[in-house]
């Protein structure tokens, strides 16, 4: 039988060959859903929309942690690193749930370091208060927040190391040759200390401080042998840090309560840090630790020594005793087990030295440096004092100077060439004689006196300035020139009586003996509405005026020929109402600038951190300003008191209400609205007292000591310039006089005292002006002023 022999694998078709040789209409035809050809849509979380919750927020809490421990970085985070570059984990961008659960991680067990540049406190604040509130919290869950000292301490700026001496100590009681720059790192670490403690947002954080002294080699160090450099660095920063500065300036309250143990507490943790790196180093070392310990004794702990130290300082403090914060006490330890040391003192005036110390220490008495001994003024030791002291001198002297030239010729120019401005007190001489219904005699004083009005007026003598008006600018109507005059349209007005020349003509032809001089002219006036205008520029140039005319307008039959009656409207009286109205006002600015000096201190309490929390800034600029309006109100009441004292009227009406009338001096002052007066008074001296006290709280919160004083000088010259001497007789430049607040106080005063022509309503409206001009800067000028204590500014020579 024959068999077909079996086709070879490789020549047998393939599953593939197979389906392609079956025709296209022959195979079964799957039909797939139109979903699954489309392609996937991705989700996009996008960190920008914080509104909602993500489709990340919907997995699962255990799942979202894995990923938070997977995508947050592990590794050791520098932190001025992330402060200079901003560095922030994206998760912190997301929605709320995300960002807070990822925040609690991130902050709460991230390995934060930074270098010695933390003990400057102003850079960890910056990153602190970048981080958000909510977040900031988590920071003091984490127990890897680690400041590694490689070295000395970073030297702080001029400005800081006064800061920082200023809190801590008096720095001219330091030799600074020596003991200075250990001095400035003592108040250095001493605020480090206190502020982990003191401040709201820096509270309960816990740090742990690694010394890496292989890393921190100086010049001094690189002269030890290698094995040695590591326990010379150490012996160093122990040194300049570690070494207490006897001070008598501070006091107790400085380190008590709570904040003594909190500083206590910080700088144990920093001299256990030493310890361990200082046993390190010895463990490491065995062929160094025969060098430094005998054989068989055993390592004296520094801390042990150092916290025995602080208490026995604390007690004396405890004792009412006015001493420093002994927080050294270790040199002579320090210096007895590290060999080479250089001062030029050997090995038994360091045990002696350190048996001193440890003696007082158990007595119950602090360690104290010595205090400087006096030495004369010629000594070689102050000439650097000197020179700087002389130069600082002759610059303060120039510039107090400069400042009596400048502010003090705003008073003198207000006067200066005064009578070449005279002719701007306006005068109106009215010739009312010629008029009906006496016609039959040509006029005779009316024209004599005009023209020798207008003789005068062409002249070059010094003259007021007379304006000769015509009758029909009254309505013929004299009384209607009164009624000018009380409109403050001029100071004072010369009246030709109608029918004068009649008169006199009359009295000579049939010798009258009833003829009365006065009744030919009138001059019309009111001296309350600045008594110093009339009586030292006026009223002497008046007199002469009417002297003149008298002898021009008398014939030879009659003797005087005329005369002039005087009609003082509004008389200023009585004359206690001067200091109300012109020096007295001095006082309202200083009482209102004096005011800022002794609210201070009690404003300042609720930012004291000693016994409670600080208020909240915002809260604290409107306790301010209420607290300033409140006493403004009655310390202006104050001042009004002073003049109902002294029996000035406010409270009765004159019988006389005619504005065109003389009121009856009798009556007193001639009050301006009654049983309503004093209220009026009252409020005029409050709204000025804000106008003036908060130009001076602001520009003393700007500006600072001593330039308060020179600022009062500037502010009553300016005021008192403008406000005691009418503006209309001084040099143009001083027309913004009429927009200072003491103008508008005077001012009103003499309208309500005297009942003068009314424009209270424009005084008020300066005062209220400046009130909210000023109440505007006032919170700028308060954070301008913590900007300045946070910050060091000083405004006058640094004490260095």
């Amino acid at each position: 039988m024959n068999i077909a022999p079996s086709t070879p694998r490789y020549a047998r078709a393939t599953a593939a060959s197979k389906a392609r040789a079956i025709s296209k209409h022959s195979r079964t035809q799957l039909i797939t859903p139109l979903w699954k050809k489309e392609a996937p849509k991705a989700v996009i979380i996008r960190p920008q929309d914080t509104s909602q919750d993500c489709y990340f927020a919907r997995l699962p809490p255990e799942i979202r942690l894995q990923v938070y421990e997977y995508i947050l970085p592990t590794e050791t985070l520098a932190l001025c690193s992330m402060l200079r570059h901003k560095l922030l984990p994206a998760l912190l961008g997301v929605c709320r749930l995300i960002r807070r659960e990822a925040a609690a991680m991130f902050y709460g067990s991230t390995h934060f370091t930074g270098g010695s540049e933390l003990f400057q406190i102003e850079f960890l604040e910056r990153w602190l208060t970048a981080i958000p509130t909510e977040h900031r919290v988590f920071l003091a869950k984490n127990r890897k927040l680690t400041i590694v000292i490689r070295g000395p301490l970073p030297n702080p700026t001029p400005s800081k190391q006064h800061e920082l001496y200023k809190r801590y100590g008096n720095r001219y009681l330091v030799p600074k040759a020596d003991l200075y720059p250990k001095f400035i790192n003592f108040c250095q670490l001493a605020r480090w200390a206190e502020w982990c403690g003191e401040r709201s947002y820096a509270k309960n954080l816990s740090w742990n401080y690694e010394f890496e002294i292989e890393d921190g080699i100086t010049f001094w160090v690189y002269r030890w042998p290698k094995d040695l450099r590591g326990m010379a660095m150490l012996r160093e920063w122990f040194d300049f840090n570690f070494w207490g500065v006897a001070s008598a300036r501070l006091e107790i309250d400085r380190v008590r309560d709570m904040r003594r143990n909190s500083m206590k507490r910080e700088l144990l943790k920093v001299l256990r840090s030493m310890d361990g790196a200082w046993n390190k180093f010895l463990m490491e070392r065995p062929t160094v630790r025969h060098l430094i310990l005998p054989t068989g004794q055993s390592y004296p702990s520094w801390l042990e020594t150092w916290q025995t130290r602080v208490v026995v300082g604390l007690s004396s403090l405890e004792q009412g005793e006015k001493l420093p914060l002994v927080i050294s006490a270790l040199a002579g330890h320090l210096k007895q087990r590290l060999p080479g040391h250089t001062n030029g003192e050997s090995n038994a005036d360091h045990n002696r030295g350190t048996s001193d110390d440890t003696n007082k220490a158990e007595q119950g008495k602090p360690h104290e440096e010595p205090t400087p001994t006096p030495v004369g003024f010629w000594d070689p030791s102050l000439r650097h004092v000197k020179n700087r002291a002389f130069g600082k001198w002759v610059v303060t002297i120039a510039f107090l100077m400069a400042f009596i030239l400048a502010i003090l010729s705003i008073y003198w120019g207000v006067f200066f060439q005064v009578e070449q401005r005279l002719n701007h007190l306006l005068v109106y001489v009215v010739d009312f004689d010629g008029q009906t219904p006496y016609s039959t005699n040509s006029p005779l004083v009316g024209p004599t006196i005009t023209r020798m009005t207008q003789q005068m007026l062409n002249s070059e003598e010094t003259t007021l300035g007379f304006s000769i008006r015509s009758p029909a600018e009254f309505k013929n109507d004299s009384v209607q020139v009164r009624q000018s005059i009380y409109n403050f349209d001029a100071w004072a007005a010369i009246i030709i009586n109608p029918n004068a020349t009649d008169l006199l003509y009359s009295a000579i032809a049939t010798g009258n003996a009833s003829y009365d001089p006065l009744g030919a002219c009138q001059l019309i006036y009111q001296d309350s509405r600045d008594d110093t205008n009339w009586y030292d520029f006026m009223l002497p140039l008046l007199s002469t005026y009417m002297t003149q005319a008298q002898s021009m307008a008398a014939p030879q039959a009659v003797n005087p020929a005329i005369g002039f009656s005087e009609f003082n409207l509004r008389p200023f009286f009585p004359y206690t109402g001067i200091p109300a109205v012109s020096i007295g006002l001095i006082y309202l600015i200083i009482i209102s600038f004096f005011s800022f000096s002794f609210y201070l201190p009690i404003h300042m309490q609720y930012i004291n951190l000693k016994a409670h929390p600080p208020l909240k800034f915002y809260q604290l600029i409107i306790w301010r300003w209420c607290a300033t309006m409140s006493a403004y109100i009655f310390l202006s009441l104050a001042y009004s008191f002073v003049s109902i004292a002294f029996q000035i009227n406010f409270t009765h009406s004159n019988p006389i209400q005619s504005e065109t009338q003389v009121t009856e001096v009798a009556y007193g002052n001639p009050v301006a609205y009654s049983n309503g007066t004093f209220p009026i008074y009252w409020m005029l001296n409050f709204f000025g007292m804000v106008a003036l006290g908060l130009a001076c709280e602001n520009v003393a919160m700007v500006v600072g000591a001593p330039w308060m004083g020179l600022w009062l000088i500037f502010w009553v010259i300016t005021n008192v310039s403008t406000s005691f001497y009418d503006i209309e007789i001084a040099p143009g430049f001083y027309r913004w006089g009429y927009t200072w607040p003491l103008h508008s106080v005077v001012e009103g005063s003499r309208q309500i005292l005297f009942d003068l022509h009314p424009r209270i309503g424009l005084d008020f409206g300066i005062l209220l002006a400046w009130g909210a001009v000023n109440t505007a800067f006032f919170p700028i000028c308060c954070w301008f002023q913590r900007w300045k204590t946070k910050r060091g500014v000083h405004e006058y020579w640094p004490m260095e």
